[in-house]
This record gives C-alpha cells, sequence and structure tokens, in this order.
C-alpha cells in the first residue's frame, strides 16, 4: 500500500513539475460548445438579413416586358447545317476518345454556346437587369455594365465600352425580336431609355492622353528627346 501511495504522489509531483503550456486547463465538453452555440446566432441574423435584401432587389427589379424566341425554325437551310455539324462534332469526339463521359462533356460544352439557336429562348427586360435563358445556357447583366446599344432588322445588340480592353473581350446581349415583330416597339423603347445608341455614345470619344503622359519605353524616348530639344548638346546648362 506504501508503495501505491509513495507511486501515485510522484506521478502527482511529475504532472506539477510539468510546464504550464503543457499541462493546461481542463476543457469540458460544454466549454467548447458554448461559444459555438454563440456563433450560430450571428451567423442566423447575418443569412436573414442577406436574404432581405435579395428578395427586395428582386421585389424592386419588376419584368417591364418578357417574350419568347425560337431561331431554329426561321432558317431551314441553316438549321440542317448547324445540327449536321453538331452531330459530327460529337461523333468526331467519341472517334477520338471513345468514352460516353468525354462525348457527354463535348455536346454539353457545345450545346452552350449553340443552346440559343437550336432551343427556344425567353427574354425578360427589368427595371435593373436584362437576361435570356434557355436550356444549358442564361445570361444575365446589369444595365448600369453596359454602354450602348445598335440596332439591326432581326434585332438589338447591347454592347459594353468597345474603347476598353475590357469592354471589347467582356460580351453582351444580343435581343432577337420575335418572329412577328409584335414587340419591337415597345423593345426600343425600353431599350432607350437605359441606354445611348451607339453613334450617340462613341461621338464623346475622350481625346488621347499626350505620349509624355504615358509610361513604358515610348514615354521614356518622348521625354529624352524634350529634354535635348529644350538643352542641345553644344550648349551648357545655366548654373
Amino acid at each position: 500500500m506504501r508503495q501505491k501511495e509513495s507511486s501515485s504522489e510522484g506521478r502527482s509531483r511529475n504532472v506539477s513539475r510539468r510546464p504550464a503550456y503543457l499541462r493546461g486547463a481542463g476543457t469540458r465538453r460544454e466549454d467548447l460548445e458554448a461559444p459555438r452555440e454563440t456563433e450560430k446566432a450571428p451567423d442566423e441574423s447575418g443569412r436573414k438579413a442577406c436574404q432581405a435584401a435579395v428578395d427586395q432587389v428582386d421585389a424592386k427589379d419588376e419584368i417591364l416586358l418578357s417574350w419568347r424566341v425560337w431561331l431554329l425554325p426561321r432558317n431551314p437551310l441553316k438549321s440542317v447545317l448547324v445540327v449536321s455539324s453538331l452531330i459530327g462534332m460529337v461523333a468526331l469526339a467519341y472517334w477520338a476518345v471513345p468514352q460516353w463521359v468525354f462525348t457527354i462533356l463535348i455536346a454539353i460544352l457545345v450545346l452552350n454556346r449553340i443552346g440559343p439557336y437550336i432551343f427556344p429562348m425567353k427574354y425578360e427586360l427589368k427595371d435593373a437587369t436584362v437576361s435570356f435563358r434557355t436550356y444549358l445556357a442564361s445570361n444575365t447583366k446589369q444595365w448600369n455594365e453596359l454602354f450602348c446599344y445598335h440596332e439591326y432588322p432581326d434585332g438589338i445588340m447591347l454592347m459594353h465600352d468597345p474603347r476598353t480592353i475590357t469592354g471589347r473581350m467582356r460580351e453582351g446581349i444580343f435581343l432577337y425580336y420575335d418572329e412577328k415583330l409584335e414587340h419591337k416597339d415597345e423593345i426600343l423603347r425600353i431599350v432607350s431609355s437605359k441606354l445611348r445608341p451607339a453613334k450617340e455614345a462613341l461621338s464623346g470619344r475622350p481625346q488621347t492622353a499626350e505620349v509624355s503622359s504615358r509610361g513604358g519605353l515610348l514615354g521614356a524616348i518622348s521625354r529624352v528627346r524634350r529634354l535635348r530639344q529644350k538643352n542641345p548638346p553644344g550648349e551648357s546648362s545655366p548654373d
């Protein structure tokens, strides 16, 4: 018994000799669960606030006009070429890599690009956004993201600012008229109230900056030339 007591005392002494950062305070399960419960409350309140903001935006973004367009039956010859090329690309993909997963992936990627031509589309013009939806493809733009519009015989092209590289790279939205042109005037009225025509928007193109304000090698060469013109090599600069 004495040996057991002495061994237990020795263990307690060894434990007490351990550094404080190794001993640590015994954490209980209740102490760990308490902060988690307190963290759930702000998370839930934040989610409710975000959902309320989204609902408020959706409520303000009312639909001004919506119509459907199906481009496939309009031009039978072009439609036959598009469908046959689609089948040919899928067959070529399966011939190159005979795996159904790869073939289905290629088909989805191709349909995502030509889906607006093959499947019916639904356009929606809203107070804050313009969008179209079809199978495997959709696009939504804010009116304030777009810069101008250009009218064509069969629709209206909504474009970004073509004066910048970003605007030229970004894709706009083409609004096709319905086949009977029933909503043409209404579409033009809504679009013209949100954007300016391309000629009017691009007429006020800002002048290009002077070469001296440009950076890089060209700007450095122009600045050196100007300094040489002010101080020719034969003349000494005044002290």
